[in-house]
């Protein structure tokens, strides 16, 4: 719309606003997509007397202090107080992480994966934050944590967990192969976000080209164990 010249607005603060509309996607779907794979976990490892419950009031305060900072973002970018709110909004994520430790369920591919999520997005808004108010991280490259980090992570958890349970697979395969995915794209973001600010000479090469690579061998992986899931009919002889 901005580039149509419908609304006056700068292209890339539209674009961060979108982005963080899918944030707030990835927070409302992940409490509920969590609820079962946790305490799916917990039953395989026999912790029957453990259960995981995403607790509502902890993800409104966080949806709301993103919200907060979407919208203070976009009309007072870099301020102070959109700093403030960048720090609330990594503070309330963290808050969500409060239900998920259960000890050893931690170590399940899939609850690691959500639950890294949780982290980027953090990580990513406290880094915001710092360099609205401290000039200490620039916060263009944080945001790679918020995109190609956690809405890749997430996009990924959800691919893989959907692909198999909706193919029939109830139980979720751990294959080396899936939990290098999942590391493969938490990689290539880290690299992505890290690399220019730790090493400017290397900013192009380890920036752009080997985050790319890294990231994009991913959801490679994904699609060379998924593609004979997806093509082929269900194993529980179920329609869809």
């Amino acid at each position: 719309m901005s580039w149509a010249g419908w609304v006056e607005l700068a292209p890339l603060r539209a674009l961060n606003l979108a982005a963080g509309i899918f944030l707030l996607l990835i927070v409302a779907a992940v409490s509920r997509i969590s609820m079962q794979i946790v305490n799916g976990a917990l039953n395989e490892l026999g912790e029957h007397e453990q259960r995981y419950l995403a607790r509502p009031p902890r993800r409104n305060l966080a949806m709301a202090a993103i919200i907060a900072f979407l919208a203070l973002d976009l009309w007072l970018p870099q301020e102070a107080i959109t700093g403030w709110i960048a720090l609330a909004a990594a503070a309330a994520v963290l808050n969500l992480l409060n239900d998920w430790h259960l000890g050893k369920v931690l170590r399940h591919s899939y609850v690691a994966a959500l639950y890294t999520t949780y982290w980027l997005l953090a990580l990513g808004f406290g880094l915001i934050g710092l360099d609205y108010l401290l000039g200490v991280f620039p916060a263009n490259h944080a945001r790679h944590l918020l995109t190609s980090g956690a809405i890749g992570m997430a996009m990924l958890a959800v691919l893989a967990i959907a692909g198999q349970r909706h193919t029939g697979r109830y139980a979720l395969s751990h294959a080396p192969a899936i939990r290098l995915a999942f590391i493969c794209v938490l990689l290539g973001a880290l690299v992505r976000s890290f690399a220019p600010v730790l090493t400017p000479q290397w900013h192009f090469f380890a920036g752009y080209g080997l985050s790319s690579l890294v990231w994009s061998l991913g959801f490679v992986l994904y699609l060379a164990i998924f593609w004979r899931y997806l093509t082929q009919p269900r194993v529980d002889g179920k329609p869809g």
